[in-house]
């Protein structure tokens, strides 16, 4: 085998020597002209002839099937070059230039540059191995980039728009050197010690590789603000300098799964917060690992020594190999650590003190030293004075999870009505878990409301912005107002009474829309909503919406399972697993008007599937329910499909088939055909699924509630009674009154009743907001 190798390079050098020509070049070199070897990340470079003259031939020889011959370098007229590449160029025929050779840098074991080739603009797809940009200053790219090549240093470049590291890339090795990404920085290929990050500043770093053999390492100055995990990796820090955080925050997505228990997601580094979302994952801590805060919303496995300081546990059957010095219990159950069922809450103090509060109308935000367990609203004096004068809060709950002292907002008088409310919370007079002095804070008494934003797993999302127009299902227009939720997902807001849509944002999500009230003599409370994540680059979300009414709209997907069958997500059958992983699930089910309700698949598998609508409630035609179906492929936060249901159908209808989608090419391809077809009886994919739907509309009941419905209305609005409006909605209110009690009336009679009923009532009603 030495020999062989031995023969194989004679002949390159040999070859080499015949038809080298000048490289055409205007860069200087510090290295002089020769062979070389490149040995070892840090670069280090050896002269084949000084190894010959210093060396035995067989360690030489050694050396060279150490590294392999694409680690082997020429330097020739100031111009260096891979030696496999120059021989390809050779045989090709391609002349050997500046423009059509890659570009290498050699960096000594100090890490100081000694060569370096001429600049020349990056490309925004990187085919070959090299160093791309400038050896100093910053080169500012306006746009996207790729990196399709192993071997590959890209540095000193300022990226505007994303960096992709695509499949291409293998098992190879990358490079950011003094690299800053604006967008995203997709990782799709690299190998298991390949990927690295030095002294560069990367806003958002997705990995998703198939095969999730992937090392990301941050090392020097490097800050990595959220990276999302999509596929298993070993994620390491290591050299970093001075006060940079490497990698801050760490989310592993739901498309981490793995049927093989011996998989595992690896970390090593000081990391500030690991928010786990997958389920039956396997995250390793090594010993010199050490996380802040650490928070799992599904079932998993944390092996290894590394430290904990806060584990903040969200589901069942979580086992953790060493104990945090918190745990956050907020489920009604248990934890393992180690040997030990655990099932309160505990802390690693006994007691806290209190450093400052901050009051809306509705809450008190206690912020205190550290969490502290056990906490209770015995724990608190809780004392207030509204406009001077001493009031008491009524109803007063403390929420130790969030820190949050909830109390019964004050009802608004012409009297009270923007005075000054003052506040004071001080530790009570027999806690010993609380120290500190009062604290006081004021809050102005107006109109408005407050809530709560949370994700499909119920945990609060800190930055999400609300914008509020006035108005139901007012999605455009001006916004009177805008919020932004706090590190709980928080918010409140002061408006006019009246109705309001909110614009739900942010980046990572789908935007989304919230209906809010403002009454005239309240400040309304728990006016919350979900804000739905994008899915992860490689899968696929379908989102639902719809108006008020009908209250309950279902989503349902029939698709193809990898064993050839056929799998059917529904709000009674959520998630469908083939073999331990999780291919599609209906991620939330809403059953309380408007929506969203969404469906994510997770795992595209060949061949059709279908999206049907079912009118589950039936309290209102599904022809006039607004519903919208909008599809979302990869992390997309703007719908890449949207679907209207038709107007043009009948009171009877319960089903919309809204589209087919065709997958292929192991999932690579997705094609969508619109269907939107209504139908009164069980689609045939739905019966073939096995779903009976349950009872037939009764129009004579939906009806008779439409009746009570107007007829409550009118009855609290007098002041409505003398418009010519509300004379004709009375006049229809009144035929179908008679055509409820005629026992001779048909159903076509109590259709088209209740059809033009509902067409006065409904613009009625939206006339009065």
């Amino acid at each position: 085998m030495v020999k062989k190798v031995l023969s194989q390079s004679a002949l390159l050098f040999a070859f080499l020597i015949m038809f080298m020509m000048p490289f055409q070049t205007h860069a200087e070199t510090t290295v002089p002209e020769g062979f070389y070897i490149v040995k070892g990340q840090e670069g280090a470079y050896y002269s084949i002839d000084d190894l010959f003259q210093a060396d035995t031939k067989q360690h030489v020889i050694d050396l060279i099937n150490d590294v392999g011959l694409d680690r082997v370098y020429i330097v020739s007229d100031g111009r260096i070059a891979n030696l496999n590449d120059f021989v390809f160029h050779k045989l090709q025929g391609v002349p050997v230039t500046a423009d059509t050779m890659p570009r290498v840098s050699f960096v000594d074991r100090l890490g100081r540059v000694v060569f370096a080739p001429s600049t020349v603009t990056v490309p925004t797809v990187i085919a070959s191995s090299g160093v791309y940009g400038p050896s100093e200053g910053k080169e500012i790219i306006q746009g996207n980039v790729t990196v399709n090549s192993s071997g590959v240093t890209l540095r000193n470049v300022h990226i505007t728009g994303n960096l992709t590291i695509g499949e291409d890339v293998g098992q190879g090795e990358v490079t950011l050197q003094g690299v800053t990404v604006d967008g995203q920085t997709i990782v799709k290929g690299g190998g298991e010690n390949s990927v690295y990050f030095r002294d560069s500043v990367l806003m958002t770093v997705i990995v998703n590789k198939n095969d999730g053999k992937v090392r990301i390492v941050a090392e020097g100055a490097t800050k990595v603000v959220d990276l999302q995990l999509e596929s298993y990796a070993i994620v390491k820090e290591m050299g970093l300098t001075g006060d940079s955080p490497g990698f801050t925050n760490v989310i592993v997505r739901e498309t981490v799964q793995s049927s093989d228990p011996n998989v595992q997601l690896e970390l090593a580094g000081s990391f500030e917060t690991v928010n786990s979302r997958a389920a039956n994952v396997r995250i390793h801590l090594t010993d010199e690992t050490s996380i802040e805060t650490l928070v799992l919303h599904a079932i998993a496995a944390i092996t290894g020594n590394g430290a904990i300081d806060t584990a903040t546990i969200r589901a069942e059957d979580v086992q953790l190999s060493t104990r945090p010095s918190n745990l956050v219990l907020q489920i009604n159950g248990s934890v393992r650590i180690g040997n030990e069922i655990v099932s309160e809450s505990y802390s690693s103090t006994g007691q806290a003190t209190l450093q400052a509060i901050r009051a809306t109308q509705g809450m008190i935000q206690v912020h205190l030293s550290s969490y502290l367990a056990g906490l209770t609203i015995e724990d608190f004096s809780i004392t207030a004075k509204l406009n001077g004068m001493p009031i008491q809060l009524e109803n007063l709950e403390y929420d130790q999870y969030r820190g949050r002292i909830m109390y019964e907002p004050i009802p608004l008088t012409p009297d009270n009505m923007n005075k000054i409310l003052e506040i004071t919370v001080a530790p009570s007079a027999q806690t010993s878990k609380l120290s500190g002095t009062p604290k006081t804070t004021t809050v102005l008494l107006q109109t408005g409301f407050e809530g709560y934003i949370t994700d499909v797993y119920g945990a609060g999302i800190e930055g999400i912005t609300i914008k509020f127009r006035r108005g139901t299902d007012a999605r455009t227009g001006a916004v009177v107002k805008e919020v932004t939720t706090d590190q709980h997902g928080y918010y409140s807001v002061a408006l006019d009474p009246g109705t309001y849509t909110g614009e739900i944002s942010g980046a990572g999500f789908v935007t989304t829309y919230m209906i809010a009230v403002a009454p005239t003599d309240s400040y309304n409370t728990n006016q919350n909503e979900t804000a739905i994540r994008a899915a992860g680059t490689s899968e696929l979300k379908v989102m639902l919406t719809w108006n008020e009414k009908p209250r309950d709209v279902d989503s349902h997907l029939v698709g193809p399972t990898p064993d050839g069958g056929k799998f059917h997500t529904w709000f009674a059958d959520k998630i469908y697993v083939y073999n331990g992983i999780i291919y599609v699930d209906l991620d939330w089910d809403d059953t309380q008007s408007y929506g969203p309700e969404t469906t994510t698949v997770r795992k595209l598998v060949d061949g059709t599937y279908t999206f049907i609508v079912h009118n589950y409630s039936e309290e209102h035609p599904l022809t006039l329910s607004g519903s919208k179906v909008q599809v979302f492929t990869g992390n997309a936060t703007a719908a890449n499909y949207e679907f209207t249901v038709p107007t043009n159908g009948t009171m009877e209808d319960l089903y919309w088939t809204v589209f087919e989608m065709v997958v292929s090419n192991n999932g690579q391809n997705i094609s969508i055909r619109p269907i939107n077809t209504l139908s009164r009886d069980i689609p045939t994919v739905l019966r073939e699924a096995g779903y009976t739907g349950g009872d037939r509309w009764d129009i004579r009941e939906r009806l008779s509630e439409l009746v009570t419905e107007i007829g409550q209305y009118l009855n609290e609005h007098p002041e409505l009674a003398q418009s010519n409006e509300t004379i004709t909605l009375r006049n229809w209110l009144t035929t179908a009154e008679s055509m409820l009690t005629n026992p001779d009336a048909t159903e076509e009679d109590l259709s088209q009743t209740y059809d033009y009923l509902y067409n006065e009532w409904l613009p009625f009603l939206n006339a009065q907001d």
